[in-house]
């Protein structure tokens, strides 16, 4: 019997804090570390090495583990008593003992046990979701990174250009060819550019620093991304078409969906409970005179005031809850997605027309480049049209950042790559989180 036992072994906490110093370090099985990495490489980095994610682990066991516990049977309750003869007139010694069962706690073990299993399903569905979150977060940052990048590179062709502006500004303002009013306006835009580069370094850097966190990577530890990030294409049409069916793949409206199945067993539980605390059992006793009885034994609660009348309305009103907290969060992922693709086919415009007048603004460049090397050309006339051309390459390239943004908000509004998770087929739940929350 003591083999059986639970036995306790320590669980020791850590002592100092862990970051992986470079992706050698990471679970990186299947991934090509040694080149650039893609956004899919950026999901999958996520999904295996971000603590968020590993942390679940312990979710996961603990809801599995209140499930086990709430399917044990109630042991059985057995008292007595050995009462040996010490003085009169009795011949032997005494005895009685009493041995009952639970029966109420046997009326409600089904509801009780349904209703765990639900809620072991639910903290998958939300686990499912949190993961989901994750690989969003990753994308977002990655996106981020390249587009700051290649930002970053362009404002640097820029305070070159106005730099050189400026020195030759300086120069004929000395010999006396302009005035200060002249050298102002280019010496502002040289110091704003300069300006902007530092913030952009800056933002460069914290989502560099918040990537290398969310993947469980140094501060300064190097990740080198994919110089252009492909994102899946976005089809609006089938989008629309995939509404009606989003509670089947999104796994925060499947928890919700499973956290509802749990109250309804609750209520069950709830009225089941109506029924008054019953045990029954056998009784039996022997006296000093070796009289002996046996017979059944009831002990009952006489219900005169509590009906768990309590019990029954909290659970009803819980359970209203629940349903009308699902039906809005159905409601909202409904209008999200629909202001998405609005966003989506606004942002697609403004960047077709974007990049349709790039090629003029570059022809132009390049005709004033060929002609300021030939001496035609002064430098202020060949840097208005360069900054032209790199303005409005700018301008293509935040607009590129926030429809990308956009994509990657409506793959996770939609669960876009997440197969549809009907609630018949719990193991199949159970099985993605468990591949989710479990990786080594």
């Amino acid at each position: 019997m003591l083999g059986a036992c639970a036995r306790f072994t320590p669980l020791p906490l850590p002592a100092t804090p862990h970051a992986a110093p470079g992706l050698a370090q990471l679970n990186h099985a299947g991934i090509d570390i040694s080149r650039p990495l893609s956004l899919a490489a950026i999901s999958a980095l996520a999904l295996r090495n971000a603590p968020q994610i590993r942390a679940t682990i312990a979710t996961h066991r603990l809801a599995w583990a209140r499930y086990k516990a709430a399917g044990v049977l109630p042991n059985p309750q057995f008292s007595g008593a050995f009462l040996p003869l010490l003085a009169g007139f009795g011949t032997t010694p005494g005895y009685n003992y009493v041995i009952t069962e639970d029966i109420r706690a046997l009326v409600t073990y089904h509801a009780r046990n349904r209703g765990a299993r639900d809620q072991a399903y639910q903290v998958d569905a939300e686990l499912l979701w949190q993961a989901w979150q994750v690989v969003a977060t990753a994308r977002a940052l990655a996106v981020n990174i390249v587009a700051d990048e290649n930002a970053l590179a362009l404002r640097q062709s820029q305070a070159k250009l106005q730099n050189a502006l400026y020195a030759a500004t300086r120069a004929a303002v000395a010999q006396g060819n302009l005035t200060a009013l002249d050298l102002a306006p280019v010496r502002d835009a040289a110091q704003q550019t300069t300006a902007q580069i530092a913030a952009q370094r800056a933002a460069l850097q914290s989502s560099r620093l918040a990537l290398n966190a969310l993947l469980g990577l140094a501060p300064s530890a190097a990740l080198t991304l994919e110089p252009t990030l492909q994102l899946p294409p976005v089809d609006p049409a089938a989008i629309r078409a995939a509404i009606p069916d989003i509670a089947n793949r999104r796994p925060d409206l499947i928890a919700l969906r499973l956290g509802y199945a749990a109250e309804n067993q609750a209520l069950r539980v709830a009225i089941l409970s109506q029924f008054p605390p019953f045990a029954l059992g056998a009784q039996g006793n022997s006296d000093n005179a070796n009289v002996r009885n046996l017979g059944p034994q009831i002990n009952v609660d006489i219900p005169m005031f509590d009906l768990n009348q309590g019990g029954v309305a909290i659970a009803r009103a819980t359970r209203r809850q629940l349903r009308d907290a699902y039906g809005l969060r159905l409601d909202s992922a409904g209008q999200e997605i629909s202001a998405a693709l609005i966003t989506l086919r606004r942002q697609g415009a403004r960047l077709a027309t974007l990049r349709a007048t790039l090629p003029p603004l570059l022809r132009d460049q390049a005709h004033a480049g060929a002609a300021f090397a030939a001496g035609t050309l002064t430098l202020p006339e060949y840097a208005n049209l360069a900054l032209a051309a790199l303005a409005r390459q700018q301008e293509i390239l935040a607009e590129q950042a926030a429809l990308s943004q956009t994509c990657i908000t409506l793959a996770t509004l939609t669960g876009a790559d997440l197969p549809q998770i009907r609630l018949t087929a719990h193991d199949r739940l159970r099985s993605l989180a468990t591949q989710t929350v479990s990786a080594p």
